[in-house]
């Protein structure tokens, strides 16, 4: 935190150079927390202003949050149709199951290409020493929210279509996506120091996260039938991320615990690496923007 000075009637603010990198590891997190709250108005703004800014210039407005979910349930279901896709033997109907994976998904990747993304956002804002990246990741964090949440709303009609009504786990679907967006957090921040320093990391990456998604349960059955996809599926910490997300607003079973468990230290512990590297780099990285 930058040193309070005092100036006769007023304290002015010191900032050294790289002043935030020397921030100790166990006061990282709450550094991080104190900074969102210190900025709520700025965030607030910013969320506001994107919200609407992508809306704007459409006759459909907001009903795009609602179509974009049910134009890719169409195309996986399409898939499945033609018997090319063997998702195994799945809790609930596969338009249900295939609709709510992948909105849960989306929220995971739109979080992470908002990390990556962080110091070419805030390029604008980079002048202004005083100007922390936190926020803008918080903004990003909230409209994602704000999407799924609308998303909801068919994912709810779909779920009651098919006899399949909320119980009381729904009201742990919030507390089981905070791992996700950790984990997703956490990778962009590591991919936003990167993707400047050397450009192509940022690429490869990008790739990988869209093939993580073909090893994560999202469109098929934890439980498939082939052995090797099993086997990577139980050592993949999003797919028991995931699970207990979908669980939450299926009713199903909160299957594996330990494992649970284990991949939400895990996204913790990436999501800190990634707040700390951004710390060490960005007064560096900002010269190269």
């Amino acid at each position: 935190m930058p040193k309070l000075i005092s100036m006769g009637k007023e304290d002015r603010a010191v900032y050294e150079p790289n002043y935030r990198a020397k921030t100790g590891n166990l006061r990282i997190w709450a550094n991080c927390l104190t900074t969102v709250s210190r900025s709520k108005d700025l965030l607030f703004y910013l969320v506001k202003r994107d919200f609407l800014s992508d809306f704007k210039r459409s006759y459909i407005s907001a009903g795009w949050i609602l179509i974009t979910p049910v134009l890719a349930v169409i195309s996986w279901l399409i898939i499945n149709h033609t018997s090319i896709l063997n998702p195994g033997r799945l809790p609930i109907p596969y338009p249900a199951y295939v609709l709510i994976s992948t909105m849960i998904w989306r929220l995971f990747i739109g979080i992470y290409q908002a990390g990556s993304n962080l110091f070419f956002e805030s390029a604008a804002f980079g002048i202004d020493v005083r100007f922390h990246r936190e926020v803008l990741l918080a903004k990003q964090v909230i409209l994602q929210v704000l999407n799924l949440a609308a998303g909801l709303l068919v994912m709810e009609v779909v779920l009651a279509y098919y006899g399949i009504f909320p119980t009381w786990k729904i009201i742990t679907f919030p507390l089981t996506l905070i791992p996700l967006i950790v984990m997703g957090a956490g990778i962009g921040l590591l991919a936003s120091v990167y993707s400047v320093v050397l450009p192509d990391s940022k690429k490869w990456l990008d790739y990988g996260m869209q093939l993580l998604m073909f090893v994560t349960p999202v469109i098929y059955s934890p439980r498939v039938e082939n052995e090797l996809i099993r086997e990577i599926v139980g050592w993949n910490p999003l797919s028991y991320l995931l699970d207990w997300s979908r669980s939450s607003l299926t009713g199903g079973a909160f299957d594996n615990p330990h494992g649970f468990l284990a991949s939400s230290v895990g996204a913790l512990a990436v999501f800190l690496l990634g707040l700390r590297l951004l710390y060490l780099a960005e007064d560096k990285v900002v010269e190269k923007l």
